[in-house]
């Protein structure tokens, strides 16, 4: 699948249907807030989203899992981030591993510190709505 119209800057690369679809519904995702007047954070992955997205990522991290945060300061730093602007973002949070996509959708469990900012956000914020793929949080 091409990921031309997807992804901005991204019309030569090709991926399986399940990247594809995750993609999509991500952009989904992200009309149903922009929509609502609000900006948006998305957790944990989908870093690339960044690159040549017209709203600047708010959050002081790219890649909200444990492999750049490892210690409790950089979650509390993200965290902190999160809940400080609550009144004026939602958080788009990924039902699915996106490193697994190949293999299926496989969901995405919080239950250790690899994911500790997206145990905060489905602990301490309000799922408003989502998508197949993603629940918004505000």
């Amino acid at each position: 699948m091409s990921l031309a119209g997807v992804v901005p800057g991204a019309r030569l690369i090709r991926t399986s249907p399940n990247t594809g679809a995750f993609l999509n519904d991500l952009n989904d995702a992200i009309d149903k807030v922009v929509g609502e007047g609000m900006d948006y954070a998305i957790v944990p992955d989908v870093a690339g989203h960044w690159v040549k997205s017209i709203q600047a990522n708010p959050l002081p991290i790219d890649w909200g899992q444990g492999v750049e945060l490892s210690t409790p300061q950089l979650v509390a730093r993200v965290v902190d981030s999160i809940a400080e602007s609550r009144d004026r973002q939602m958080v788009i949070v990924q039902k699915v591993r996106a490193a697994l996509l190949p293999a299926g959708f496989i969901e995405l469990t919080a239950e250790d510190d690899y994911y500790a900012v997206v145990a905060f956000v489905r602990n301490h914020l309000a799922k408003v709505g989502g998508t197949r793929y993603f629940d918004i949080y505000r």
